[in-house]
C-alpha cells in the first residue's frame, strides 16, 4: 500500500473543502485534497449564492461577478401556504451559478495555490498512529488503496460521509432531505419560494439557471421537533421535465447543540460536515466557504506550529453561528410567513431587501 505525507489533508472537494485547501496552501502548508467524485460533477443544490459567499470566494482569488455563466437575480417571491404572495428586491451581490462550475473553480484555485487534488478518491478512516500522527486510509479504485499521513485533517465531506460523526465533531446536526433538477423554461430573474402546508417550513423553489433553464427543487425542514420525512419531499416535488434526473441530498442543519469542531489530535470539521447549514432557510454555501477558510487557517497553523491550539477554531464556529443565526427581524418575518396564513392586509407588500436562501 503506497503512502504519502503532507501537512494538511482535506477530505471533500466542495466549497468548504476547496476553501480549506486553498487557504492552507496559501499559508505555506503542503496540502492534499481528496474528492470522491469526478471533476465537474453535478451537485443537488439551488445554485444561489448570497453576498457573504460571493465575498468569501472573491477573497480566495475568484471574481464571480466577471463570469458570464453567473446570473444576477433581481427579485424574489415568497408564497405562503395560504397562497398569499410577497415580492421583494434581491440584495446586491447575490449570484446564481451552477455548482459543478463553482466547485470546479474552487478546486482549481486550490490546485493553483499548490494543493494536490485527487478525484475519485474516498476516505474511509482517519486514525491516530504514533509516530506517524494522523493517518487516512483512502480507496482510489476498488482494488487500490493508499495511506496519507498528515499533521492535520479537515473533514469537509458534506453529508455524504459519517466521519465527522465518528469523531463527534458534526455539530449534532439535523438532516433535511432535498431534491432538485433542471428543466427548460422561460427566462426569469426571480428567486421563487413556495411554502406548502405539508412541507412548511420547508419549501419548493424555482431559480433561474443558464441556457434558458430553471433550477427547481424541494426541501423538507423539521418543525416543532418533528424530524423531516424524505417521502414528503418526493411526493411534493415540483413538476420536472420528462427524462431529466432528480438529484437528492441532505442538508445538515445547525442545532446549537454541538460542543466542538476539532479533536485534540488535529482533526477539524467545516461546512456541512460540521452541521452549519442555516436551520431556517437551508442556505449552506456561505457557511461552507467561510468555515472552510477558517478551518484552513487553523489547520495550517497547527501543522506548521504545534504550539498552536485548535480550540480557537471551535470557539470561532460557536460564536460565528450564534451571531449568524441569532433572532433578527427578517428571520422572524420569514418564519411566520412560512408557517401559516398571512392576512390579506399584507398581501402583495414588498419585503425589505433581506438575506435570501442560496439553498444547498
Amino acid at each position: 500500500m503506497s503512502a504519502t505525507r503532507v501537512h494538511v489533508l482535506v477530505i471533500g472537494g466542495g466549497p468548504a473543502g476547496a476553501a480549506a485547501a486553498a487557504t492552507a496552501a496559501r499559508a505555506g502548508a503542503s496540502v492534499a485534497l481528496v474528492e470522491r467524485g469526478r471533476p465537474h460533477r453535478p451537485k443537488a443544490c439551488g445554485d444561489a449564492l448570497l453576498g457573504e459567499a460571493v465575498a468569501a470566494i472573491d477573497a480566495l482569488g475568484i471574481d464571480l461577478a466577471q463570469r458570464t455563466d453567473a446570473l444576477r437575480p433581481r427579485s424574489f417571491q415568497l408564497t405562503a401556504p395560504s397562497g398569499d404572495a410577497r415580492n421583494g428586491r434581491v440584495p446586491g451581490g447575490c449570484l446564481v451559478i451552477a455548482r459543478e462550475v463553482l466547485d470546479q473553480l474552487l478546486r482549481d484555485r486550490a490546485a493553483a495555490l499548490g494543493a494536490d487534488v485527487s478525484y475519485r478518491t474516498m476516505a474511509i478512516a482517519v486514525q491516530h498512529r504514533r509516530p506517524a500522527g494522523l493517518t487516512v486510509e483512502t480507496i482510489v479504485t476498488a482494488r487500490t488503496r493508499r495511506r496519507i499521513h498528515a499533521d492535520a485533517v479537515v473533514l469537509a465531506h458534506g453529508s455524504s460521509s459519517r466521519l465527522s460523526t465518528t469523531h463527534s465533531i458534526d455539530g449534532a446536526a439535523i438532516r433535511a432531505p432535498a431534491l432538485t433538477c433542471y428543466r427548460e423554461d422561460t427566462d426569469s430573474d426571480c428567486l421563487e419560494f413556495a411554502f406548502t402546508a405539508p412541507l412548511a417550513p420547508g419549501y419548493r423553489w424555482r431559480f433561474p439557471a443558464t441556457g434558458s433553464r430553471t433550477n427547481v427543487g424541494v426541501i423538507q425542514l423539521p418543525r416543532d421537533g418533528i424530524p423531516a420525512e424524505a417521502h414528503l419531499v418526493s411526493r411534493h416535488r415540483p413538476e420536472g421535465p420528462a427524462g431529466e434526473p432528480w438529484r437528492g441530498g441532505h442538508a445538515p442543519l445547525w442545532t446549537g447543540k454541538g460542543k466542538r469542531w476539532h479533536t485534540e489530535d488535529g482533526i477539524l470539521s467545516c461546512g456541512d460536515a460540521a452541521g452549519l447549514v442555516d436551520p431556517l432557510t437551508a442556505e449552506g454555501i456561505g457557511s461552507a466557504v467561510v468555515s472552510g477558510t477558517q478551518a484552513g487557517i487553523a489547520a495550517a497553523g497547527y501543522a506548521l506550529d504545534r504550539a498552536r491550539s485548535l480550540g480557537d477554531y471551535s470557539t470561532w464556529v460557536a460564536d460565528w453561528a450564534a451571531t449568524r443565526y441569532a433572532p433578527a427581524k427578517w428571520r422572524d418575518t420569514w418564519q411566520k410567513f412560512a408557517a401559516g396564513p398571512v392576512s390579506g392586509e399584507t398581501s402583495g407588500r414588498h419585503l425589505p431587501a433581506t438575506p435570501l436562501p442560496g439553498h444547498r
